[in-house]
């Protein structure tokens, strides 16, 4: 069908060339990119973000994927991302599942191959933004929301997700919408697992918004029913990572309300469970806050050491993103004990990271102010 729709195009698609594309294993030219965001109608940001995720993919290596059952697929991926924090690998094999989910070939096994789609899809969906790029993470889960998923499970998972893409986008608006849907949508599936999930977003969109005290609120109801839920067979599998991830976000709501030894605490207990159940990103993240608690009680070269850590394994793990927070802090260290030739190193890595951050993170704009400071204060010095 689709090679069929690009034949009226100045550069028609055979079967073979766009098989390789949604499979990742073949770039397009640029002659190629209107026919294709017609066919598939997909916006061109959202193709220049499959493409710039695709060609990372290339350039790091993606795991071997051949072989596996959709099911497999989707247990690899899983076991990447929450256990191992490997974010490109679980990339690659939920890219793989969502396509070998389609193949005509599973029509016998139509039933389980479906829930399957819709998990490859929304976990695919999951991982796309993770790595930054919303506008394609919010594509493919549009794509699902057109068919009007009937499960209100798998529904309260796609619209929570939707609502996690609109509000690092900033659009605040639509993703609380989807976020009380999405809680909605759970309580009527009375899948507790799937409501904390909901109720984790919806704290999201407040802390968001600047609106602290109603976000602590709602996160403290988030984990308090995942920890009811507790073995109870769900949609979703019981995972360390959210109350990880509950609890670093709670430290981050505290220390932006300067509630300094209450987001101490949360960070030791982040780092606790963390190490409890071997998850290298949440030690990470939480690294990360002690190294800011440890900046703030003055004692920055604890701090450095934290961060360079947090660095190290951030290069390991292949994740950009807790890069840049990493080498910001270090940044703006150097910069304020006048260390000029660590700074300038720093920045350096800075701009190579940069593109791989997701826009709506605030570090981003501190940085620009950090370094225009710093440029000023460069000029004034050079003037005198």
């Amino acid at each position: 069908m689709a090679a069929q729709l690009s034949a009226s195009s100045v550069r028609p698609l055979d079967k073979g060339t766009l098989s390789r594309l949604e499979h990742g294993r073949q770039r397009p030219a640029v002659s190629a990119l209107i026919p294709i965001c017609h066919i598939y109608q997909i916006s061109a940001d959202a193709l220049v973000e499959r493409l710039e995720l695709d060609t990372e993919l290339d350039r790091a290596g993606a795991p071997d994927a051949e072989g596996f059952e959709v099911h497999d697929l989707l247990r690899l991926g899983r076991d990447a991302l929450v256990q191992h924090g490997r974010k490109w690998d679980a990339y690659a094999y939920y890219r793989e599942a969502a396509c070998r989910a389609v193949d005509p070939r599973q029509a016998d096994r139509a039933p389980r191959t479906e829930h399957e789609r819709i998990a490859a899809v929304l976990n695919l969906a999951t991982v796309i933004r993770s790595l930054g790029k919303n506008r394609l993470a919010l594509h493919e889960l549009r794509e699902l929301e057109r068919e009007r998923v009937a499960c209100d499970a798998e529904r309260s998972i796609l619209l929570d997700r939707m609502s996690n893409c609109h509000r690092c986008l900033g659009e605040f608006e639509a993703a609380g919408r989807y976020a009380d849907t999405a809680i909605d949508a759970a309580r009527s599936a009375g899948d507790s697992r799937v409501l904390a999930f909901a109720r984790f977003s919806r704290a999201s969109v407040a802390f968001d918004r600047g609106e602290a005290e109603p976000g602590i609120r709602e996160l403290g109801a988030a984990f308090r029913t995942y920890r009811d839920a507790g073995d109870q067979e769900g949609t979703l599998q019981r995972s360390p990572s959210f109350e990880v991830d509950a609890l670093l976000r709670l430290c981050e709501a505290y220390f932006e309300m300067g509630s300094f030894e209450k987001a101490g605490r949360a960070a030791l207990a982040a780092r606790r469970l963390a190490a409890k159940h071997e998850l290298p990103s949440g030690l990470a993240y939480s690294e990360l806050f002690l190294g800011r608690l440890d900046e703030r009680a003055g004692r920055p070269d604890d701090a450095v050491r934290r961060w360079r850590r947090v660095a190290t394994t951030a290069a390991e793990l292949r994740n950009q993103r807790l890069a840049f927070a990493a080498e910001f802090y270090v940044y703006r260290n150097a910069l304020d004990a006048g260390h000029a030739a660590l700074a300038r190193a720093a920045q350096q890595r800075l701009e190579r990271l940069a593109p791989w951050v997701p826009p709506h993170l605030p570090l981003l704009a501190q940085l620009r102010e950090t370094a225009a400071r710093a440029g000023r204060r460069e000029t004034a010095a050079e003037i005198n």
